[in-house]
């Protein structure tokens, strides 16, 4: 019981500690409130960014422009990599163009989906497609890869058909990995969305964000930070959650 309440109490030590120290840095005049606002006024700036009109708009086309490159990363991700797991040729046609797409910074590309697509969402969610698609495919396909051979032996001495050794050995083993890559890839597709909208968007969390930086409105800037870091943090907590309950076969330290 102790130990697993250990990482509870060690958290809540450091956010406190964390606060304490920001506060006498701001009382004691040691660092100006034009470099770091009090957290009070942070605070009163996170209540008034939170009811604003537009704030739901705001978060609305951040969480779409998430959700909807996740899923179209990492769908079209795990369906390449299926067909790559049953074709070597098809892999070896393909993975020089997928390394070299990974090792692209996507940056870069972001003029470019602004012509391509308008400054806006399309771009945005292109652009998390493109972050999303390398993890989950990487983790899928070694995850297919690296099914037990015992396993897929007795299967096989059973009688079982390769779709149902695929179904019941194969994809259950994946299972693990494949979710690794999901949950990485959201961090990703998070990060990616307020990097977009942080260099040519009018709506998400990312414009509000550079609109406060703009105008030098540091603790709207601060407390828009914030509110962005509790958005991520929800939704890689989200698929932590997802992993927990769907992969439960996997093993877990907390369960000893």
């Amino acid at each position: 019981m102790i130990r697993r309440r250990a990482p509870l109490v060690i958290t809540a030590a450091l956010f406190v500690g964390t606060y304490l120290l920001w506060h006498q840095l701001t009382a004691s005049g040691t660092v100006h409130e034009v470099v770091l606002p009090t957290p009070g006024s942070v605070g009163e700036s996170i209540t008034e960014v939170v009811q604003r009109d537009t704030f739901a708009e705001h978060l609305r086309v951040t969480a779409t422009e998430v959700l909807t490159g996740f899923a179209l990363g990492s769908i079209s991700a795990i369906l390449l990599a299926l067909v790559c797991e049953r074709s070597r040729s098809v892999r070896r046609l393909i993975t020089p163009y997928v390394v070299a797409l990974q090792a692209l910074p996507k940056v870069v590309l972001l003029p470019l989906l602004y012509v391509w697509f308008g400054v806006g969402y399309r771009a945005t969610t292109v652009m998390v497609v493109l972050v999303v698609f390398f993890p989950v495919y990487l983790n899928t396909l070694t995850g297919l890869s690296i099914a037990d051979p015992d396993g897929t032996r007795l299967l096989r001495s059973l009688g079982a058909t390769p779709r149902q050794r695929f179904r019941y050995h194969q994809v259950p083993s994946a299972l693990p990995l494949i979710f690794t890559g999901l949950k990485t890839a959201v961090y990703f597709a998070v990060a990616a969305a307020l990097a977009a909208e942080l260099l040519g968007a009018r709506y998400g969390l990312g414009f509000l964000i550079a609109n406060a930086g703009n105008f030098l409105r540091i603790p709207d800037l601060y407390a828009t930070v914030l509110i962005a870091g509790v958005f991520s943090g929800l939704v890689y907590l989200t698929f932590e959650v997802l992993d927990r309950k769907l992969i439960y076969w996997r093993p877990r330290d907390d369960r000893r």
